[in-house]
C-alpha cells in the first residue's frame, strides 16, 4: 500500500515538474513587492550580537598598536601617512587624534554574501561594515557612548504570472551607532544585513549580497557624524529568466535607518 502511494506520488511530482518546465508562465516574474515589516527600533537584549566582548570583540585585533592602521592627516595635501600611536606606550596622541576625527572610513567589509544559491548566510562577527574615524587607528574600543543596536525588518516577495509567490525573503538591517571620542562625533560601530526567513519555489535560484559603496561625514569638521549607504543586491534565476534588483538604505551615526 505504502509502496503504491510512493510510486503514485513520484509519478505525479514528475508530471508536474515536466509540465512546469514547458510552462513559461511559471518561470516568469510578474510582480515584485518590497515591504517594511517593522519600523526601526532598539534590538531586544537577547537578540543583540556579541559586540562588547573584550579581547574577542569584533575588530579587537585592530586595537593592538602594531595592527592599527596609519592615520591619514587631512591637513596634509598629499595625505602622507602619520601614526598617532606612541610606539612605546601604544597610546594614541590626543592632539593627532582630534585633528582627524572627521576622516571616516569603512574598516569592515565592502561586499559580502547574505544568500548563496538559496542558502542564508549569517556571520555577524565578520560580515559587517563600519564608519569610524581613521584617527583612532581602526579601534572602535577607543570610542564611548554606543547606543543599543537598532533594527528594522524588510520583506521581498516575488510572484510569477500565475500569481504564485515563488520567492519570499525577509531580512533585518542592524545598526550600532552613536559612539564618540571624548564627546566628539557620532560614528557607526557596525552595520549588517541579517537573513531572517527565506522560501524559494522549485525551479528558482535566489542569491543576495550586501555592499557598502560609500561612507562619509554628514556633520562638520568639528562635529563629525558618520553616514553610509548600504545596498541589498538580489538576483533570481530560472530556466527562462534572470532578474536583478537593488534595495538601498541610508544609515547614520544618529541611529537613522531609511530606505532610499
Amino acid at each position: 500500500m505504502l509502496k503504491a502511494f510512493l510510486i503514485s506520488f513520484l509519478l505525479a511530482s514528475t508530471c508536474f515538474a515536466t509540465s512546469a518546465v514547458h510552462d513559461s508562465k511559471y518561470f516568469q516574474i510578474a510582480k515584485v513587492h518590497v515591504r517594511q515589516l517593522s519600523a526601526p527600533s532598539a534590538m531586544a537584549q537577547g537578540m543583540r550580537p556579541q559586540f562588547f566582548q573584550g579581547s574577542t570583540a569584533i575588530g579587537s585585533s585592530l586595537c593592538r598598536a602594531e595592527n592599527r592602521i596609519q592615520f591619514m592627516s587631512p591637513e596634509m595635501g598629499s595625505l602622507e601617512a602619520v601614526n598617532p600611536v606612541d610606539a612605546a606606550t601604544g597610546v594614541a596622541e590626543l592632539e593627532s587624534i582630534e585633528k582627524g576625527l572627521d576622516v571616516i572610513i569603512n574598516m569592515g567589509k565592502k561586499v559580502w554574501s547574505i544568500v548563496d544559491a538559496g542558502k542564508p548566510k549569517v556571520d555577524l562577527q565578520s560580515d559587517i561594515a563600519t564608519a569610524l574615524p581613521t584617527a583612532i587607528g581602526g579601534c572602535w574600543l577607543d570610542l564611548q557612548g554606543w547606543k543599543a543596536p537598532v533594527t528594522t525588518t524588510w520583506e521581498i516577495s516575488l510572484e510569477n504570472l500565475y500569481g504564485m509567490e515563488v520567492v519570499r525573503f525577509v531580512y533585518r538591517v542592524v545598526l550600532l551607532s552613536g559612539g564618540s571620542y571624548n564627546g566628539i562625533g557620532k560614528y557607526i560601530g557596525y552595520a549588517a544585513m541579517q537573513p531572517v526567513e527565506l522560501s524559494v519555489a522549485w525551479g528558482y535560484t535566489f542569491n543576495a549580497t550586501a555592499s557598502v559603496p560609500a561612507v562619509y561625514n554628514i556633520g562638520s569638521k568639528e562635529h563629525p557624524v558618520a553616514a553610509m549607504n548600504i545596498l541589498v543586491d538580489w538576483t533570481v534565476t530560472t530556466l527562462l529568466k534572470h532578474q536583478r534588483e537593488t534595495q538601498s538604505y541610508y544609515l547614520t551615526g544618529y541611529g537613522t535607518i531609511r530606505q532610499l
